[in-house]
């Protein structure tokens, strides 16, 4: 508390959700970000919703009065059948080339930490537009 850490981390958490939610309208309207405060995850949806609105606008909060509901990804068969295989074979690996380091699979989370900076952010938005 002493140092503003949550508020750190969660509003760079924010503006990473944000920007990748931007990304996806423009290069992969089905895929979905999903995320609360630092954590975040982007899950490569087959049939996920293609026109977002404020209601997804930092990522999909699994709302059940939001209009996407019944396409938001929200248990880990939701995951499974996304396309897991084109996140390890070729999203996670273009990310890994270039510098920003993500699990390695659709079923965990990734989070931002207190050593982040909002340049880390801009960077991991700039790889996740060259990867997608």
């Amino acid at each position: 508390a002493k140092h503003d850490v949550y508020d750190h981390i969660n509003t760079l958490g924010e503006k990473l959700r944000s920007g990748i939610t931007d990304i996806l309208a423009d290069r992969a309207p089905q895929y979905t970000v999903v995320g609360t405060d630092s954590m975040f995850k982007t899950i490569f949806t087959r049939d996920g919703a293609t026109e977002r609105g404020d209601n997804c606008e930092a990522g999909c909060r699994q709302d059940p009065n939001c209009p996407n509901f019944d396409s938001c990804p929200k248990t880990g068969a939701d995951v499974a059948n996304a396309e897991t295989d084109r996140w390890e074979r070729l999203f996670w690996q273009e990310m890994k080339d270039q510098g920003v380091f993500l699990t390695a699979n659709q079923f965990e989370s990734q989070f931002v930490s207190y050593a982040h900076t909002e340049e880390d952010i801009e960077e991991t938005l700039e790889a996740y537009a060259e990867a997608l």
